[in-house]
């Protein structure tokens, strides 16, 4: 009954009475334009937000992906240490190849494990380096394991190494470098909050021999939300 009262108060009027502006009605008609713009303002920014999100929480892939999508996670990773990512020849088998500003090159295994790295993933390491030499005549500067270990468990339950002693003491042989997907995120985040500088990353990684000696705690660079 009420809607019918509304219907007869206010009934559909014809094109034509736009054409008259009642006291007040062009304010108003004003005032709805800015709010428009305002709201389109804020879709926009809300968008990019979520663009920005989406870009943060991608990072959290070195910890939990595994295959091409944790490769994917370690090439954007050491991109934003100023490395080029170079293109993979159709018959490179190798997982990523870096090239340094400065010309330095490094071949990369990268790896995603249910439990800590073993000598299979030293051995790919060494038939990367090997391919390597075949096409450039040359060792690369650096050959680096990279590993998210234990990956299905949380951080915080991750007790055991990823690198055993064994795979250590083998790494070194070989002049090797050792470095968790963990520790990769911390050192890039170190860079993006430019505590130190891409130049200063990259080296820290030709230098290391063995295990990578920075960012092994978690827990100094990323937050356990409640």
């Amino acid at each position: 009954l009420e809607e019918e009262r509304k219907k007869e108060i206010i009934p559909e009027l014809a094109d034509w009475v736009g054409s008259y502006l009642v006291p007040g009605e062009t304010s108003i008609k004003t005032e709805i334009r800015e709010l428009e713009k305002q709201i389109n303002g804020l879709e926009d920014k809300k968008r990019q937000k979520l663009i920005q999100l989406q870009r943060t929480q991608d990072q959290k892939r070195l910890f939990a992906a595994f295959g091409r999508n944790l490769e994917k996670a370690v090439e954007v990773a050491f991109l934003s240490l100023g490395f080029e990512v170079l293109p993979r020849d159709s018959g490179n088998r190798t997982d990523c190849v870096l090239k340094a500003p400065d010309g330095r090159q490094a071949v990369v295994e990268i790896k995603g494990k249910e439990k800590s790295a073993d000598g299979s993933n030293l051995s790919q390491l060494i038939r990367w380096q090997a391919d390597f030499y075949e096409q450039n005549e040359t060792d690369p500067d650096g050959a680096w394991l990279v590993v998210n270990g234990w990956r299905s468990k949380e951080l915080k339950h991750r007790n055991e190494p990823v690198f055993p002693d064994n795979i250590i003491t083998d790494a070194k042989k070989h002049g090797f470098t050792l470095i968790a997907s963990t520790q990769l995120l911390g050192l890039k985040l170190a860079v993006d909050s430019e505590i130190i500088s891409a130049e200063q990353a990259r080296d820290s990684l030709f230098k290391s021999i063995g295990l990578y000696p920075d960012f092994s705690e978690w827990s100094d660079f990323l937050q356990l939300g409640e």
